[in-house]
């Protein structure tokens, strides 16, 4: 897969180096830092399983959009979503086009977000500010609770427990759209 860039390339939290993709040596694919100052993170995809040549646009930027992932989808292509899936919540989360944030969380995120390091890699990223709502986990990843409302739902118990282990129950808001600023009793609606 060659593209001359990414929508969002994956960089190290400690030094901001952008990250690798290990397809040897390791019986996974992980992203790995050149200065191996942050741990690698494990895709769970095995390096024997092919991935596909996805197209960048006109541009020459290869954008992780709901594009590349509508059903039915190969084995290939799955395991393309899998070792690009940081990217594909990169993509989810800035998303503004309701097409296509739904398209990727119905096709890509609820069936096949299966790997707790890449949540926990995007999550600790500085994509997520701290601000109302936010509540900074156990690793410290940040969560606001829609995202982690849409997060519960996919289909991997490993990240429903990641998010149960990481982010206590009752320490992020109920999964409704209102919420009660922990300071005091009135209600904020996220359109304000």
């Amino acid at each position: 897969m060659f593209f001359s860039r990414m929508q969002r390339e994956l960089a190290c939290h400690n030094c901001a180096t952008p990250l690798f993709l290990m397809r040897t040596g390791t019986p996974h694919y992980r992203w790995l830092c050149p200065r191996r100052c942050f741990p690698s993170i494990n895709t769970e995809v095995p390096t024997t399983e092919h991935l596909d040549d996805l197209q960048p646009d006109a541009s020459g930027t290869l954008e992780f959009n709901a594009s590349h992932f509508f059903p039915p989808m190969t084995k290939s292509r799955i395991a393309t979503a899998k070792v690009f899936m940081a990217q594909i919540l990169y993509h989810f989360i800035e998303c503004t086009w309701a097409t296509c944030y739904n398209a990727l969380y119905f096709n890509v995120l609820v069936p096949h977000l299966d790997a707790p390091e890449i949540v926990d890699y995007v999550l600790r990223s500085s994509l997520i500010r701290g601000g109302p709502g936010v509540h900074v986990g156990e690793s410290g990843a940040r969560l606001y609770p829609e995202l982690r409302s849409r997060l519960q739902v996919v289909m991997s118990p490993r990240i429903r427990s990641y998010l149960s282990e990481n982010f206590h129950p009752n320490v992020l808001y109920p999964l409704k759209m209102s919420c009660v600023p922990m300071d005091t009793d009135q209600t904020v609606s996220p359109s304000t």
